[in-house]
């Protein structure tokens, strides 16, 4: 975007359209296609909002060039997916691969890698340059003395200034420790089980009116959460505390309150803006307004919900998003509320449709949090980890009667 290029995101539907769409498109029927730049595909295999997968054969299909995909390239962000998954890039190639060594380690943080194919990485202009990446430079001082060589090796033209080198060498006893505990294929089935045990223990929680005491986001189609069996969703568990009448509880607050438990969860939109927004029912026009107001300037978490109408909250193709709306038009903050999504409503569309015939109230109040809590699972936890944060889940929110 910095340097004008159109970009934009498309839903998992529309990307196995496109592809389709592309990859039948005859060049040589096509004069465009012939002075056409290239363009670039990134997507990750794992999102780390709620654990979502998508097809390592996305990649595989635009490496393998046909039609119109010749013109294209394609990053795989697999920062999330590596931690917990086997990626054999001879098996499912991709001309750029991310990694994140902290992810999979846990240790040391500020190390990761960009992985690039050699027939590939020529094909990359630096907009900028450091010390480490040139052979010689000039100075500056009129045009002929404004020049610079950079080294020919693709990993030092790209690394400006001094790399991490006391975190590179520790990645080699991280390797090591993946090794005794059975590679990456047992750490994927560890944490495949681990997860779905955690999530059945979660979707049944209950307050004592039989009120569900969590609303947990994500694809609650997918094939993992109902048997356990498929691997179309990673080890994350992403959710919000609800109190007994309904109403949610702070997700920030939740976060400290299990940090004074000893217990570490994550809160906020967790580095994915775009999953966050879709699950919660944010639309642009209500994010704006959220980074024009006055609390979410400077220093802490921000504001834990927004205040607007119901038919300002977009609650799109994710059936888990929840909305708080208000009994009294009049009341911004919290009141009595109705026509929330229950165990008897579980999906808030059926009572505020985005479409059809019946239209939401619009003098109605949404009360709408802007974050979640996550959980994720790694090589290192444990069954033991799950029923701490079980039982502190029911001592802290689960109301008493």
């Amino acid at each position: 975007r910095s340097h004008s290029a159109d970009a934009g995101s498309i839903t998992r539907e529309a990307v196995d359209i496109w592809l389709d769409d592309v990859e039948n498109k005859d060049p040589s029927k096509d004069d465009e296609l012939e002075v056409k730049p290239l363009s670039l595909f990134a997507y990750p295999p794992e999102e780390n909002f709620g654990g979502q997968m998508f097809p390592l054969e996305w990649a595989a299909k635009v490496v393998e060039g046909k039609g119109g995909l010749r013109f294209w390239r394609v990053l795989l962000d697999a920062a999330k997916y590596s931690a917990t998954h086997p990626l054999n890039l001879t098996q499912t190639p991709a001309h750029f691969v991310t990694v994140s060594f902290y992810k999979i380690f846990g240790h040391p943080t500020g190390v990761g890698a960009l992985i690039i194919k050699n027939d590939i990485a020529r094909e990359l202009k630096k907009c900028y340059w450091g010390g480490g990446s040139i052979t010689v430079a000039g100075a500056g001082r009129n045009d002929d003395d404004d020049f610079k060589v950079f080294k020919d090796r693709t990993c030092e033209r790209f690394e400006d200034g001094t790399v991490s080198f006391l975190g590179i060498a520790a990645l080699k006893y991280g390797f090591e420790a993946l090794d005794r505990v059975g590679g990456m294929r047992a750490i994927e089935n560890h944490t495949k089980t681990l997860t779905f045990h955690l999530y059945k223990i979660m979707k049944k929680m209950r307050h004592s009116n039989g009120e569900p005491l969590l609303i947990l986001y994500g694809d609650q189609r997918s094939e993992f959460i109902r048997t356990g069996k498929s691997l179309d969703r990673g080890p994350i568990i992403n959710f919000n505390v609800l109190k007994p009448d309904g109403s949610m509880v702070s997700h920030i607050d939740v976060m400290i309150t299990a940090a004074n438990a000893g217990i570490h969860l994550r809160a906020g939109t967790h580095c994915n803006p775009g999953a966050a927004s879709v699950s919660l029912g944010i639309t642009p026009g209500l994010l704006a307004k959220v980074a024009q107001s006055p609390e979410t300037q400077g220093c802490g978490m921000g504001p834990a919900f927004i205040n607007c109408l119901s038919t300002d909250v977009d609650f799109g193709h994710d059936s888990s998003s929840h909305g708080i709306f208000c009994s009294d038009p009049k009341d911004d903050n919290e009141a009595k509320c109705e026509n929330r999504g229950t165990s008897n409503s579980p999906n808030m569309c059926t009572d505020f449709p985005n479409n059809g015939d019946q239209e939401r109230p619009k003098d109605h109040r949404a009360r709408i949090p802007l974050g979640s809590v996550r959980i994720s699972l790694g090589y290192l936890s444990t069954y033991e980890d799950i029923l701490t944060l079980e039982k502190f889940l029911r001592l802290e929110y689960v109301d008493k009667d």
